[in-house]
C-alpha cells in the first residue's frame, strides 16, 4: 500500500468500515455514507438509529458489539448551534450533557448552577490565524511579520484562562503546549509590539498616512479577518485584534459568517484574507499537521508553499525513531515561524458540563471527542 516508510500507521485504524458495504454504496466513502447513516455497521458499543440533518442524530446500544455491553439503551444527540441554547437546554432538564463554546460569563454561570458538574481542559487544536498567501498585500512576509509583532498573545488572559487557567500561549504549530517535545519558537513575535510593527512597515516601504493607516503605491493596508458568527469568543478575539492592528496602522474589518459557510466555501475558494478557527488535533501530530502546510495539501486552505518544509514532513512520517521525529516536527515549526504561513494563539479550551447523576463522564482532548468512553456512561440509581 505505502512505498515508503509510514510512522503514524495506528492512525490509519480508526473509522473502519467493511470494504463490501462501502462498494456497495454509490458515491463510496466520499458521497455514499450520508444518505442512510442508520444503515452503516458499527464496531462500537453503539449503532446509529436515526437521523435527522441539522437537528438530531440518534445512538442505540449495538447488541452485537464484541466488547462490555453499553449501560445505557440509547443517546440523542441533539445540534444546538449556540451556547446560550445549550445552557438553556441545561437548566430546564432539556439536556443532560453539553459541550459548549466556552465563554467566562458562560462557564462562570454553570458552575454556580447545583447539580451540575463540569470539567475544563485544553484540546489539541491550536487557535489560530490563517493568512491567504494570494492576497496581493498577504503575499508580502513583512505584512505577516508586522502582524504577527503588533499582535499580543496574551489575549490568552481573556480568551482560555477564566475557562481553563493551565491556558498558556502557543508558540509551535506541530506540538501543543504540555505535550514533552514542545519548544516555543515564536521570538519576538506575539508580544504587542506596535513600534516594531511599524518599523517592519515602513522599512517595506509602506507610509502611514494622514488617517492613520499604512499605504504602499497607492493602496492602502486593508484587510479582512473572518471567523463564526455562532461563536462569541471568537468574535470578541476579532474585536480585540482589530484595535491592535488598528494601533499598527493595518485596518481590519471583521465580516464574519455561518460555520458551514466558512468551512464549505470561503476557506475552499480562498474567499478569505485572514481565517480564525482551529484544527481540532489528535495524537499524531506530524502527520496530523501535514495536509495543513504540505504544498497542494487537503488542509492548506492558504496554498502556502515551501520545498524545504514539504521535504522535512516526508521525513518526519518515515522517521521510526520517535524521539528523532519529533526533532524534525520541531524543525518545521522553526521554518514555519520564518515563513508565517499562520500565527498560533493557543490551545482551544474545550468545556463539558453535565447532570451530577450521570456517571463516567470523561472528555478527550483529540478528535475522538466526550463520546470516547459512552459506552462506560450510565446514571446513578436514585
Amino acid at each position: 500500500m505505502f512505498d515508503q516508510r509510514f510512522a503514524d500507521w495506528q492512525s490509519l485504524f480508526a473509522n473502519l468500515l467493511p470494504a463490501h458495504y462501502v462498494g456497495q454504496q454509490p458515491g463510496g466513502w466520499n458521497r455514499g455514507l450520508d444518505k442512510h447513516p442508520e444503515d452503516i455497521p458499527s464496531g462500537g458499543p453503539f449503532k446509529i438509529a436515526g437521523f435527522r440533518r441539522g437537528e438530531t442524530l440518534t445512538l442505540a446500544r449495538n447488541d452485537q458489539y464484541w466488547g462490555p455491553r453499553a449501560h445505557l439503551d440509547q443517546i440523542l444527540i441533539r445540534l444546538v448551534p449556540e451556547s446560550d441554547a445549550e445552557l438553556a437546554a441545561l437548566r430546564n432538564h432539556e439536556a443532560d450533557l453539553i459541550n459548549p463554546e466556552p465563554t467566562a460569563d458562560l462557564v462562570n454561570t454553570i458552575r454556580r448552577l447545583p447539580g451540575i458538574r463540569s470539567q475544563a481542559s485544553s484540546t489539541l487544536g491550536p487557535e489560530h490565524l490563517l493568512f491567504n498567501l494570494r492576497h496581493p498585500i498577504l503575499a508580502e512576509l513583512a505584512v505577516r511579520r508586522a502582524i504577527a509583532t503588533a499582535i499580543d498573545t496574551q489575549l490568552v488572559d481573556r480568551m482560555a484562562r477564566p475557562v481553563n487557567p493551565n491556558a498558556r500561549v502557543l508558540g509551535n504549530r506541530i506540538w501543543m503546549t504540555g505535550q514533552q517535545p514542545y519548544q516555543d519558537h515564536s521570538g519576538g513575535y506575539g508580544k504587542g509590539n506596535i513600534q516594531a510593527a511599524k518599523q517592519l512597515l515602513e522599512q517595506a516601504g509602506w507610509a502611514l498616512g494622514a488617517d492613520g493607516v499604512y499605504a504602499k503605491n497607492g493602496k492602502q493596508l486593508e484587510l479582512r479577518s473572518s471567523t463564526f458568527v455562532e461563536d462569541p469568543r471568537r468574535r470578541l478575539q476579532g474585536e480585540l485584534l482589530q484595535a491592535r492592528l488598528a494601533d499598527a496602522g493595518i485596518q481590519l474589518s471583521l465580516p464574519n459568517t455561518t460555520l458551514r459557510t466558512l468551512f464549505g466555501d470561503w476557506l475552499l475558494k480562498g474567499n478569505f484574507d485572514i481565517a480564525n478557527f482551529y484544527w481540532l488535533g489528535n495524537p499524531f501530530a506530524t502527520s496530523g499537521s501535514q495536509d495543513i502546510y504540505r504544498t497542494g495539501g487537503g488542509g492548506n486552505f492558504g496554498k502556502f508553499a515551501d520545498p524545504t518544509i514539504d521535504a522535512l514532513f516526508q521525513q518526519a512520517i518515515g522517521e521510526l525513531d520517535p524521539a528523532r521525529a519529533a526533532s524534525i516536527g520541531n524543525q518545521i515549526d522553526q521554518q514555519l515561524w520564518t515563513q508565517l504561513p499562520s500565527i498560533p494563539l493557543y490551545r482551544v479550551p474545550s468545556f463539558l458540563a453535565w447532570r451530577q447523576d450521570l456517571l463516567n463522564v470523561v472528555n478527550n482532548p483529540t478528535t475522538e471527542s466526550v463520546f470516547w468512553n459512552a459506552g462506560s456512561w450510565g446514571y446513578a440509581k436514585p
